[in-house]
């Protein structure tokens, strides 16, 4: 009902309570039989004009929470990737997306650790890339 309201031009506003955009995405169209799975993925291909990941992360002692985002801008190589059935090239295109306002969760949490750098625990935990993020926690720890 929503990928029909959002073709004939309706905004479409979801909340899926997973970590990162591909996922919900992923998990969306593996909810249709095998057979219409390409078919959801041109429509959403079609509709999607970006997607907001939020994470509230504790500060370390718990008490406060700071956000950090992921932003997905439907840029035509991105939606192509969708209808493709490339969800693996998202990340690297949200990347090489700045420019349009893009922005990994990665980079939201490292922008997190240069304001409050006595969070690399929950930066990490919550990193999708953990490899960038596992220096700064044991640099921390020491």
């Amino acid at each position: 009902m929503a990928l029909t309201a959002a073709e004939t031009g309706h905004l479409v506003i979801g909340q899926c309570p997973l970590p990162m955009p591909r996922r919900p995405i992923d998990r969306l169209i593996d909810s249709f039989p095998p057979e219409q799975q390409n078919q959801v993925r041109t429509m959403l291909a079609d509709s999607i004009r970006g997607i907001l990941t939020q994470r509230l992360i504790k500060n370390k002692e718990g008490k406060k929470r700071v956000l950090a985002t992921e932003i997905m801008v439907g840029t035509v190589p991105l939606l192509r990737s969708f209808g493709i059935a490339k969800p693996s090239r998202i990340p690297s295109l949200i990347q090489t997306g700045k420019k349009a306002g893009m922005q990994l969760m990665d980079e939201s949490l490292m922008q997190l650790l240069r304001k409050t750098p006595d969070q690399p625990e929950a930066a990490y935990s919550n990193a999708a890339s953990k490899k960038s993020f596992r220096a700064l926690k044991l640099k921390m720890a020491t």
